[in-house]
């Protein structure tokens, strides 16, 4: 029986979809911190895992990231929305209603970087100024900013959710392939998000989701790993380290 970690992050979901129907594969999920500690305490096969994940084990243990299935979102995307409550002189306060911690940290890495702001975190809706969401349609007083097309605007790279590692020396010629079979049948490489404009104030978002693995992705990973770092989320820069790659011979 070979074992899959995954990061719990429903739009991950399609990566992992069909391996929860093999059989001798075993799925199991968990919270951010949790698949930190599981990582390096269990025996597994692949993980899904984060960027925050992998940063946060990149130093103990020879991971490597498979350049197979991925979720990259490049502009818009309707998933996380942060709602700004209006006819506010400053802003303090952020509730999550959102409990996946890399989403949070991103939402607070474009924050930060975009409007020069950092938020004390509240429990309750009615006492935050902004919030962060996966359903806006409650919000509909509030100015809302679509996370990863605010993202890409302002960081030029697109937001990595979710990829596969596997430790070096388990890496094998089939686990491309084999990984590839845990995602839903005909996941396509590309999915084009389009979202029309509901009134006069609003304008057409045109976004992409990215399934497969492409090289201008270690781009995108190396920067926000140096934002986790600079932003003491993690200890270390990650080193983006591929699979099936000898780096002592300098490949």
């Amino acid at each position: 029986m070979k074992t899959i970690f995954v990061v719990d992050n429903p739009a991950l979901e399609p990566l992992f979809a069909n391996g929860t129907t093999l059989e001798n594969y075993k799925v199991k999920c968990f919270d951010e911190r949790r698949c930190v500690a599981e990582i390096d305490k269990s025996s597994f096969d692949y993980a899904l895992v984060s960027p925050l994940v992998y940063a946060l084990i990149n130093k103990r243990t020879d991971y490597r990231i498979v350049r197979s299935k991925i979720l990259a979102i490049e502009d818009y995307s309707g998933l996380f929305t942060i709602c700004i409550a209006k006819n506010k002189r400053t802003l303090n306060t952020i509730c999550y209603e959102i409990a996946n911690e890399f989403i949070i940290a991103a939402t607070r890495l474009l924050l930060s970087e975009r409007f020069g702001i950092e938020l004390e975190v509240v429990d309750v809706v009615d006492d935050a100024d902004v919030i962060l969401t996966n359903d806006a349609t409650n919000y509909d007083d509030y100015i809302t900013i679509d996370l990863t097309e605010d993202w890409y605007d302002t960081f030029e790279v697109p937001l990595i959710l979710g990829f596969w590692i596997v430790k070096a020396e388990n890496f094998a010629d089939n686990s491309v392939n084999e990984i590839s079979t845990f995602a839903l049948p005909n996941l396509p490489t590309k999915e084009s998000i389009n979202s029309t404009a509901s009134n006069d104030n609003d304008y057409d978002r045109f976004g992409c989701k990215y399934w497969q693995w492409d090289d201008r992705f270690e781009d995108a990973l190396d920067k926000i790993f140096d934002m986790l770092f600079y932003k003491n989320y993690v200890e270390h820069i990650a080193d983006v380290k591929f699979a099936g790659i000898n780096y002592e011979d300098g490949e």
